[in-house]
């Protein structure tokens, strides 16, 4: 499950406005015309992501959505994806990549399906012996390197890879410094948007991104992220944020500083503000039979586990009368299911909200400032 927005106070030090004034003036902040936009937009969608039965257009009144190219059924999944980039809350209950849970109270089910056992929801033993139910933390692969990183698999740990290898203190010590700075409420976003740079780095370390501040970043992941709206310097919730840009410049190597620059540090905080989300994953738990007998009954949840920037998610925009919803998520893979009929070019939304809640709520809530 998804909910919106994630926030990340400009700081009122005069240093701070200082530097602000001179991102206003910069090449890489001024708006790119609409069709410029629009072009790049539906190069991307056409590159990755045209398998699926669904448009990229722009609404009467919200900008650019994502419409149906054909009918749907209730139930049906309209799209699936893996996010951008996904960050934990937790390293040491979750894979550092996907976001599974991978602690000792989580199960992989014979069905496939996870569930969580604790010490007030002990299953009988025959459930825990059964050659077909898999402890999830015996699964653990962790960094060979700074051991900090743990992985539910191999393969996450391999598609962590391109910016793991940047980030892993065994190599650069000094990057321990981002899990101190996202330990902190007003910058928790700074783990995330290091990701992001890391990623970036990792690709124009191997000549897939060009960064150039006079013409502009060209190739790898910013053919993505340099199409998504951003919240301008002035509409961020920054506590410090020329300190954390200060602290990162000193973490990253040297050859990094392209990428460390103010006005390319306030558009990724303004990337991630404006179209991250956090991830409510479902957590089941196995709670003893209220008859006492041998038999189980299930006590489901939806926690959050992270932060997530999804690809065609960022296009779905929310309506109170959503017709779309997640499918019960347990990594940051997510399947984007039908609620209901949804006819041939009717524009997808989703709630990002609980809809019970009373409009006033929901509207802070959706607004961020709850």
């Amino acid at each position: 499950m998804f909910s919106k927005p994630l926030s990340c106070c400009i700081s009122n030090s005069s240093a701070a406005r200082a530097r602000l004034r001179h991102v206003f003036l910069s090449k890489r902040h001024r708006s790119s015309t609409t069709n410029e936009a629009a072009s790049a937009v539906q190069q991307w969608f056409d590159k990755e992501a045209a398998r699926w039965p669904v448009r990229i257009g722009q609404t009467p009144t919200k900008g650019r959505g994502l419409f149906a190219t054909r009918p749907f059924h209730a139930d049906e999944v309209v799209f699936a994806e893996d996010p951008v980039m996904a960050a934990p809350k937790n390293k040491t209950e979750f894979c550092s990549h996907c976001l599974l849970n991978v602690s000792r109270d989580c199960l992989r089910l014979p069905s496939g399906q996870y569930a969580m056992v604790g010490p007030r929801s002990m299953p009988p033993a025959s459930l825990l012996m059964h050659p077909g139910v898999k402890i999830m933390h015996d699964a653990v692969v962790a960094c060979p390197d700074c051991k900090r990183e743990k992985y539910c698999s191999a393969k996450c740990q391999e598609a962590a890879r391109p910016y793991h290898e940047t980030l892993c203190t065994k190599h650069q010590p000094s990057m321990a410094v981002v899990d101190k700075l996202g330990a902190d409420f007003s910058s928790r976003h700074v783990p995330f948007v290091a990701r992001l740079v890391a990623l970036l780095y990792g690709e124009m370390k191997h000549g897939v991104l060009t960064v150039d501040a006079e013409t502009g970043n060209s190739g790898g992941s910013w053919e993505f992220l340099s199409m998504l709206h951003f919240a301008a310097p002035e509409e961020l919730d920054v506590a410090d944020w020329p300190s954390e840009l200060d602290a990162l410049a000193k973490a990253f190597p040297e050859d990094a500083a392209p990428l460390l620059t103010d006005d390319m540090y306030l558009r990724l905080l303004g990337i991630y503000t404006r179209n991250s989300a956090q991830l409510r994953i479902q957590q089941t738990y196995l709670m003893p039979s209220p008859s006492g007998g041998a038999g189980v009954t299930t006590e489901t949840g939806f926690p959050t586990h992270g932060a997530v920037l999804p690809r065609l998610g960022v296009f779905v925009n929310h309506d109170c009368d959503a017709n779309v919803q997640l499918a019960p998520v347990f990594t940051m893979r997510t399947e984007w299911i039908a609620k209901r009929d949804i006819s041939d070019d009717e524009e997808l939304s989703i709630c990002y909200v609980d809809p019970s809640m009373p409009s006033d709520e929901r509207r802070l809530k959706i607004e961020g400032r709850d």
